[in-house]
């Protein structure tokens, strides 16, 4: 089971690939009806495609499951990343992160939130300018709340 798991990326990929030469074979035999070489010909167009298929993972990277065993942090300090929205209440998100804090960093981070037509309308810097600034007023307010001198101070940094 835990290869399966390993490497399912792979066995999707073969299983779709699979279903698809069936398909084609039960068209192929019901429609075109070709003699005994036609089959053979169609064996190796599917061997080909199969093994090309085993590739795929290999050449495209998404394709591959993350390793099964987690991430270890490379600091003894813990972190807290904070992804806001830029309409969101900071108050209340900054109530939230400091019920969460402990002695941890705070990373906020407000990505921008485009609109549909963003690239008609060029508002892309409007958008941008909310979301440092919704960022901006979240770090001021949870620099400004009361914590305990062994909590770090809260770093931001404005995401694209």
């Amino acid at each position: 089971m835990k290869q399966i798991e390993r490497h399912r990326g792979t066995v999707v990929i073969l299983a779709a690939l699979a279903a698809a030469l069936v398909a084609d074979g039960l068209i192929v035999g019901f429609l075109i009806k070709p003699p005994p070489l036609g089959w053979v010909g169609f064996a190796i167009v599917a061997a080909l495609v199969l093994g090309l298929g085993m590739l795929a993972p290999l050449a495209f990277e998404r394709t591959r499951v993350s390793a099964l065993r987690p991430a270890e942090a490379t600091t003894p300090q813990r972190t807290l990343l904070v992804i806001a929205d830029p309409n969101c209440d900071e108050s209340a998100l900054c109530d939230t992160i400091l019920v969460r804090l402990d002695d941890a960093v705070v990373h906020v981070v407000v990505p921008l939130r485009v609109s549909r037509l963003h690239f008609v309308t060029d508002d892309e810097d409007r958008e941008r300018c909310e979301a440092r600034k919704s960022m901006l007023r979240t770090v001021a307010l949870l620099q400004q709340r009361p914590r305990s001198p062994a909590r770090s101070a809260a770093t931001s940094r404005s995401s694209r």
